[in-house]
């Protein structure tokens, strides 16, 4: 069979598998979530995304508390895209600097978007909506919760969407938009013979769906992390240098204190948490909600929810209070 057939075959399969679960599934079930539980998805980069816990009384310094940010979406206005994207393209800034920049693009129906190559690498994580991808045949459809590279020297595109399409991006460089527009025929050098830069791409994606979670009691034990409380890996690139995970807070959990070496970009994808900021303040975060921690800041996640399972029930928790963990063990890892 001929690699490019083979290819156009496997491709179509995992957009098909993946678009199914996205049409079928509630969002929580989508995340791996169940109701009532929190999921927050982290970014992490310049350094590790290691969970290191410096103590209960640990209280953030000041000169570490100003680069802290907690940003409702709403207040951040959505700008074009520009250099060759239609109208329907916009994006709004979280963070930026010359090695991070954290943003949510809005794509809406309407024009598709050019064939382009980028000229470094994208994370990128859909949070709802369909793109297509329309100059296969037949064209391939990108559904919400699901992740995937957009690498460098790698060509995509045209794309439209189906639905208002959202999509977190970070990349290593606050050059944006880095993509330059070329003709359809051209593939990006990255590409390898006999493949499409569509065949790159969605060989690079994840639906979390599929991925296991890790129950961060398990993954570091001894260490005072809750049942209930777990972790689901998405990324990690060396080449670039980031580590993006999921965590899920059952209803009634929270973590320890904890801090990252790396900085981490925190949004909010399902549920509701409370982030206690030792110093700093406490913040309640509902879905698509965004806060940056810059390395080494002390921070809490609590899920408020209370707990209504098997046996007895878990009273809403915050902050460093420690909720009974025995309920929580007959829950399913």
């Amino acid at each position: 069979m001929d690699m490019r057939h083979f290819s156009a075959i496997h491709r179509q399969g995992l957009a098909f598998i993946a678009a199914c679960l996205t049409l079928a599934l509630p969002a929580s079930a989508q995340y791996g979530g169940r109701p009532g539980d929190a999921v927050v998805y982290l970014v992490t980069s310049k350094g590790a995304q290691d969970f290191r816990l410096p103590g209960r009384s640990t209280t953030n310094p000041a000169a570490l508390l100003t680069r802290f940010q907690r940003i409702d979406p709403a207040t951040i206005p959505q700008t074009p895209l520009g250099e060759g994207f239609p109208l329907e393209f916009t994006h709004q800034i979280f963070h930026s600097e010359p090695d991070d920049l954290f943003q949510l693009i809005t794509q809406y129906e309407g024009p598709a978007g050019p064939h382009r190559i980028f000229s470094y690498s994208l994370k990128t994580f859909i949070t709802e909506g369909i793109v297509r991808e329309t100059a296969l045949t037949p064209p391939i459809d990108y559904t919400g919760a699901s992740f995937t590279t957009l690498g460098k020297n790698i060509d995509f595109g045209p794309d439209g969407a189906l639905q208002t399409l959202k999509v977190l991006f970070w990349g290593p460089s606050n050059v944006f938009p880095n993509a330059v527009p070329v003709p359809q025929n051209v593939s990006g050098s990255a590409v390898p013979p006999g493949l499409t830069g569509d065949d790159v791409v969605l060989a690079a994606g994840v639906v979390p769906f599929f991925v296991p979670w890790q129950n961060m009691s398990r993954k570091f034990p001894g260490a005072g992390w809750m049942q209930g409380v777990d972790l689901k890996l998405i990324d990690s690139d060396n080449t670039v240098g980031d580590t993006i995970n999921l965590m899920r807070l059952r209803p009634g959990t929270h973590t320890p204190v904890f801090q990252n070496s790396g900085a981490t970009h925190l949004w909010v994808l399902q549920g509701t948490v409370t982030l206690n900021v030792p110093g700093g303040g406490t913040y309640v975060m509902p879905a698509g909600q965004y806060a940056y921690l810059p390395q080494a800041l002390a921070v809490t996640l609590t899920n408020n929810r209370v707990y209504k399972g098997p046996g007895s029930s878990l009273q809403s928790v915050s902050g460093n209070d420690v909720a009974p963990v025995s309920p929580l063990a007959v829950i399913p890892q």
